[in-house]
């Protein structure tokens, strides 16, 4: 078998069926698109552009948006271990031997007054095919190129809507995940059988590096008046640069399509943005190389335990808490409380919360 489209097609045409072996080529990595920020917007202020991408809005008149902007990247995550009828098992992802990066080309959101969905497609180098294996051999083939030989079977149920819930993780899955589909309700691969193997091999370009968006969201709690919750966005905002900062936008002044929704501008020696929520949903996001996250990560951390302690020296009321994390198993990095709080500023949406919950608590890696 060459690719996934290929695995779709044979077993839409009847070629192959649930319980048949195939063997295929790709790239084995832990992440994917699942979570959608609720503080998301497809285009952001570039505090550290590369090159002068100049962006500008006038209103009546009067000039309501100057900058460099960015697309805002898709967060991708780690993903739980899965019980199965064989007991506890990892789910990875089998990429194409192509596949570079998890960082993708858009266009400007604000040109076409539509902020609140992506402005780019997955590559198909970028949409995997999902594969239970072992948590051992997810652990030792991580980012290689490699051969395997697994069952087609159907995703486990609890898998079905977590790998489509969503905006981003259906763009990723829906091809391959389609309950309305009664031929092909959902695909994987397992190599927990007999037959089932992995090894390494030499074909494909080998990556030297992964970019991706790394991205912690967040709330802040605490008893509060309205008055001081209004504040939320101007305090995080002097929490983040050190009491010197303003935030940079509400992008919401020149579109009607979202709530409330703020950048904070980003300090020179760092690449961590935040997009925030009105009245109290914070979002930190950097893009980072995930082959090697030790740097990049440890330094994102660091601006995140900063801001909280800031946070948290101008208001002794209130506390930070994690509501999404691209993987919880770092979580320990991060100096601050975890989410369970039952505080009046709670974020009370339902969407996605399952999500949030499985990802969080689930979480075995």
């Amino acid at each position: 078998m060459d690719s996934r489209k290929e695995l779709i097609e044979n077993f839409l045409s009847s070629k192959i069926d649930y319980k048949d072996h195939i063997k295929i080529q790709g790239k084995l990595i832990d992440y994917a698109h699942l979570y959608k920020p609720k503080s998301y917007i497809n285009s952001i202020n570039d505090n550290n552009p590369d090159q002068d991408i100049p962006l500008k809005i006038e209103s009546e008149g009067k000039t309501v948006l100057n900058m460099a902007w960015k697309p805002f990247q898709m967060p991708i995550s780690r993903i739980p271990s899965v019980h199965t009828e064989d007991g506890l098992l990892s789910l990875s992802f089998l990429y194409p031997l192509d596949f570079e990066s998890f960082i993708y080309d858009g266009f400007n959101g604000f040109t076409a007054n539509r902020l609140d969905e992506p402005t780019f497609k997955i590559p198909d180098n970028a949409k995997p095919i999902p594969i239970l294996l072992k948590k051992e051999d997810s652990v030792k083939f991580q980012f290689e190129n490699v051969e395997i030989t697994g069952r087609v079977v159907p995703l486990p149920d609890q898998l079905i809507e977590k790998l489509i819930g969503n905006k981003f993780s259906s763009m990723t899955f829906s091809e391959i995940v389609n309950p309305l589909n009664t031929r092909m309700p959902s695909l994987c691969l397992s190599l927990n059988t007999n037959k089932g193997q992995i090894k390494k091999i030499k074909s494909g370009n080998r990556l030297n590096q992964c970019k991706a968006s790394i991205f912690i969201e967040s709330h802040i709690e605490g008893m509060a008046s309205e008055k001081l919750i209004s504040k939320i966005p101007d305090l995080s905002s002097k929490a983040f640069t050190g009491n010197k900062g303003q935030f940079s936008t509400y992008y919401n002044d020149f579109t009607d399509q979202l709530p409330t929704i703020f950048q904070l501008d980003s300090t020179p020696e760092t690449n961590v943005n935040i997009i925030g929520k009105f009245p109290n949903i914070l979002g930190f996001y950097i893009e980072g190389n995930i082959l090697n996250l030790e740097e990049d990560y440890l330094k994102f951390t660091q601006q995140f335990n900063r801001f909280t302690n800031n946070l948290h020296d101008m208001v002794p009321s209130f506390s930070i808490h994690i509501d999404f994390m691209h993987d919880f198993s770092l979580k320990s990095y991060l100096d601050s409380p975890l989410l369970n709080s039952k505080s009046s500023l709670a974020v009370r949406e339902s969407e996605l919360q399952e999500t949030i919950q499985w990802l969080k608590h689930n979480n075995s890696f």
